[in-house]
């Protein structure tokens, strides 16, 4: 398989076999999750499965996601890392409004 510059290779979750381009991960464990039915998922990403709870339970307590999903936990230079979205502004001042857009554009 030719990598491109900036793909990395990760490991199926279900079977250390299956190696794949970090893009396609989400849709092959949907696939991976239907051959393997009896497995546990992390509450922090659908994406780390496990098939025993003491793996899971292991893994909840380092598990990198957490910081998203619990950021008040964490100082502000780790959770930085995880944000995503825009930095827009929430309110956006608009001068000269008027009720008659019509008019506007002909």
């Amino acid at each position: 398989m030719l990598l491109k510059p900036r793909q990395k290779l990760v490991q199926c979750p279900f079977d250390p076999e299956h190696l794949l381009v970090e893009d396609r991960l989400q849709k092959h464990v949907i696939y991976c999750m239907k051959k393997y039915p009896n497995h546990v998922k992390c509450p922090y990403n659908a994406l780390h499965c496990f098939f025993t709870k003491d793996a899971l339970t292991q893994h909840i307590l380092e598990c990198p996601n957490k910081i998203v999903s619990q950021p008040w936990k964490y100082s502000d230079s780790e959770s930085i890392r995880y944000r995503t979205g825009n930095n827009a502004p929430f309110h956006i001042e608009v001068d000269n409004l008027s009720d008659d857009w019509k008019q506007e554009y002909l």
